[in-house]
């Protein structure tokens, strides 16, 4: 079956693709249609940690089945976590999406900042008036539960 690829940003750079049609089949996902680009450009799989893929332009996970005449765009996303002591209202995180359009941009940013929480162990102290108690973010819940397996 075909599927048409989109490159944007640096996977455009990268590949020197705007587009392309390209033949799988059946039953593949996005995660066999990555390999085949990253055995073509190997540069690829050194950013895979960094690019999110759409599937007609919806964020999709790597085991998602494609499927005929679907349209693959793959982007390329950047997340940077401040550590240390921060102040109140301060940034903490920062998320670049390129898309080549602003609301799956925005899909993006709202999906990563999800993940992130999921994924990434975070500890912090949150101070009050009345003292201080150490936050869990969904990413630390899940490393000590895997300490006590």
């Amino acid at each position: 079956m075909k599927i048409k690829v989109l490159f944007f940003g640096f996977t455009h750079d990268l590949t020197g693709l705007h587009e392309e049609q390209v033949e799988i089949g059946e039953g593949e996902n996005l995660q066999s249609l990555r390999r085949i680009y990253e055995t073509r450009f190997p540069r690829l799989g050194d950013l895979a940690g960094s690019l999110l893929f759409a599937v007609n332009q919806q964020i999709a996970e790597p085991l998602a089945v494609l499927h005929e005449g679907d349209e693959v765009d793959i982007h390329s996303v950047v997340i940077i976590h401040r550590v240390g002591r921060l102040e109140i209202g301060e940034t903490s995180v920062a998320i670049v999406v390129t898309a080549a359009h602003r609301q799956p941009a925005f899909e993006a940013c709202h999906y990563l900042i999800d993940r992130l929480k999921q994924v990434v162990p975070v500890w912090k102290k949150e101070y009050f008036e009345s003292g201080a108690v150490w936050a869990e973010g969904e990413g630390r819940r899940q490393v000590l539960a895997g300490a006590r397996r």
